[in-house]
C-alpha cells in the first residue's frame, strides 16, 4: 500500500518512473541496475580520485573524471563544512549526483546552487570509514 502510495504522489508531481517501473521490486532492481551501469566510485577512482582525510581535490578533478566517465559536464555536487581539529573549516564532499532522463541515461543536470560546493574552494573527499 505504501508503495501504491508513493507511485500515486509521484505521478501526481509530473515526475513518475511508473512507466518504467510498475512495482516496488521494479524500482529497486532499477536502481542496482542504474548503479552498476552508472558507478561513481570506479568513474572517479579512474580519474585519480580516491578517499583521503588528507588530500584535497578541486571541483575541476572531478568535472574532468566525471566527463571523462559519462560524458556529461553538469552533475550536482552538495558540500558541507567542518572544523578540523586546527578549528580550520574544511569544505567536505558530501554527495554527487547524476542527472538520468526517463530512458534512464545520463543527462547534463540543471544549475542548482543550494547546498553546491565551492569551485574556488579544496573539497576533501573522506573514505566512508571516517564518516
Amino acid at each position: 500500500k505504501q508503495w501504491y502510495q508513493r507511485r500515486v504522489a509521484i505521478t501526481a508531481g509530473g515526475t513518475c518512473c511508473t512507466d518504467k517501473f510498475r512495482t516496488a521490486a521494479d524500482y529497486f532492481k532499477g536502481a542496482l541496475n542504474l548503479h552498476q551501469k552508472y558507478d561513481m566510485d570506479r568513474a572517479l577512482r579512474n580519474g585519480g580520485i580516491v578517499p583521503s582525510t588528507a588530500k584535497a581535490y578541486r571541483v575541476s578533478d572531478f568535472d574532468r573524471a566525471l566527463k571523462t566517465a559519462f560524458g556529461v559536464s553538469k552533475v550536482g555536487y552538495w558540500c558541507r563544512f567542518a572544523k578540523d581539529n586546527k578549528g580550520i573549516y574544511r569544505q567536505l564532499l558530501w554527495q554527487v549526483s547524476l542527472c538520468i532522463s526517463k530512458s534512464l541515461n545520463v543527462v547534463e543536470c540543471p544549475a542548482d546552487d543550494d547546498g553546491a560546493c565551492n569551485r574556488n574552494k579544496p573539497v576533501l573527499y573522506l573514505p566512508y570509514s571516517v564518516l
